[in-house]
């Protein structure tokens, strides 16, 4: 059995290492006509799900500092996919909010990678399919369990779970369904 474990644990970490690494970067850099990091898209993603947000609040959700998180926005600003402006109410605040070209790139992005996802999910039956879910469903749970920061991963459903999203029962929710 501990055979078995380890090449499950084995199998979880290539799988999600491969969707990291291969499959989002590959479906960004075919998305954007420049070079995106992936800080950069999420950035995207996340104004593009919820509207406008403060420097500071992007850096927690991301998990990085507010000097990286205003370094990714300025090239974002340079690359003419964001912009930022001063809150009236609070000129210490800078809010960021989504050019159309970025979301053109967001909307691309999305494209790409439903393409991907449905040419593998075609090599399984709809039972497969239903168990694979609840696996993965479970996985999910179970790895983040006790965790308080899911915010950068809940970017990468692309608001499309809705009542459906695996993540809104943890602690911190949806990201997508917070006030900000």
């Amino acid at each position: 059995m501990e055979r078995l474990d380890q090449s499950v644990a084995d199998a979880i970490r290539i799988l999600a290492q491969s969707v990291q690494d291969i499959s989002l970067r590959s479906s960004i850099e075919q998305a954007c006509p420049t070079r995106l990091t992936r800080n950069q898209f999420l950035i995207l993603n996340l104004l593009n799900a919820n509207g406008a947000f403060p420097i500071g609040e992007i850096a927690a959700i991301l998990d990085i500092s507010s000097p990286a998180a205003s370094k990714n926005v300025d090239r974002l600003a340079e690359l003419g996919l964001v912009r930022r402006h001063r809150r009236a109410a609070d000129r210490r605040v800078h809010d960021v909010e989504l050019l159309p070209a970025g979301t053109e790139i967001v909307e691309r992005f999305v494209g790409i990678a439903a393409d991907k996802q449905a040419a593998l999910l075609a090599n399984f039956s709809d039972e497969e399919k239903t168990v694979l879910l609840d696996l993965l469903r479970r996985i999910v749970l179970l790895t983040l369990a006790g965790e308080e920061r899911t915010d950068a991963i809940c970017l990468q459903c692309w608001n499309r779970r809705g009542e459906d999203c695996i993540l809104r029962d943890l602690p911190g929710g949806c990201l997508h369904n917070r006030e900000h």
